[in-house]
């Protein structure tokens, strides 16, 4: 289900500029000080500005830094096909549990969440029970990536501080 880390999709391949500056400096301090800054940032923009890229970059400078870290990166279409999968099968709790030994989640193209109420909720039930029931609360970390910002009254916009969210706004990065 988990794709790798492409390790081309670095820190140090990523491109910076004034627009999105803010959005890196964030990634590097998730990435540095795992489950302390920033939790869950999410990152947005349009299409191809760099958004898989950077929670690429904040996988691999976090398991750099931290090589104990079991770190999880998804597309929402694979977290929502192996969900349905699992409950067709009964295995529901069984993929939640799935969750439980990871440190560190990164969720990209999560704006396929848009009018999918009932994904929504799963997928904040699932990352508000995994940072709070840890063991090891103050090292876990969810990002996730989309084109927009959530509209004001959706689950994750009304739950989450606008303080977390970092926009890439300029064709200055590479994706």
């Amino acid at each position: 289900m988990t794709a790798a880390l492409n390790p081309k999709f670095s820190f140090e391949t990523f491109v910076v500029g004034a627009a999105n500056r803010l959005a890196v400096t964030a990634g590097r301090a998730v990435a540095e000080n795992p489950g302390t800054a920033y939790n869950p940032l999410f990152i947005y923009s349009g299409s191809g500005l760099g958004k898989t890229h950077l929670l690429m970059a904040l996988g691999q400078g976090a398991k750099k830094l931290l090589p104990h870290l079991n770190i999880e990166y998804l597309t929402l279409d694979e977290y929502v096909e192996a969900f349905h999968a699992a409950v067709a099968a009964g295995q529901g709790d069984a993929f939640r549990r799935r969750f439980q030994n990871v440190d560190m989640l990164l969720v990209d193209d999560v704006q396929f969440l848009t009018n999918r109420k009932e994904m929504q909720a799963e997928l904040l039930r699932l990352t508000e029970a995994w940072s709070w029931t840890s063991a090891r609360p103050t090292t876990r970390r969810a990002s996730r990536s989309c084109d927009a910002r959530p509209r004001s009254g959706e689950p994750s916009s009304s739950r989450v501080s606008w303080r977390r969210w970092r926009r890439l706004s300029s064709r200055t990065c590479a994706s």
